[in-house]
C-alpha cells in the first residue's frame, strides 16, 4: 500500500502547484460534494457499491475530503492489488498528459 501512495504522490506532485491545495495536518479539510462541483447522489451510489465488498475508502478532490466511509485506521491485506491501482493511476495521469 505504501508503494501505491508513493506513486500517487509522485504523480500528483507534478500536477499541483505548491500552496494551492491544503495538505492534511493531521486530517484532510472537509468539504461538501456540491461545493466541489460533484454530484452527491452519484458519490453515494459509488460508496454503496464499494461497501458491497466491505472495507473503507475516501474521495478527495483538490485536497479536500468530500466523502469517507469505513475505518481509515484499519489495515487490509491487499497483496498484489496495489500494482493494479498504481498502474491505473499512472495510466490516467499519462492520458491527461500530467506525466
Amino acid at each position: 500500500m505504501r508503494g501505491v501512495l508513493a506513486l500517487l504522490l509522485l504523480v500528483l506532485q507534478g500536477t499541483l502547484a505548491a500552496g494551492e491545495v491544503p495538505w492534511p495536518m493531521p486530517q484532510w479539510p472537509l468539504c461538501k460534494p456540491r461545493d466541489m462541483g460533484m454530484d452527491e447522489a452519484s458519490l453515494k451510489q459509488a460508496r454503496d457499491y464499494a461497501l458491497k465488498g466491505g472495507g473503507s475508502g475516501f474521495i478527495v478532490r483538490h485536497g479536500r475530503l468530500v466523502m469517507q466511509w469505513g475505518d481509515p485506521q484499519r489495515r487490509y491485506d491487499l497483496k498484489s492489488s496495489t500494482k493494479s491501482l498504481g498502474f491505473t493511476a499512472m495510466g490516467l495521469a499519462l492520458a491527461d498528459r500530467k506525466v
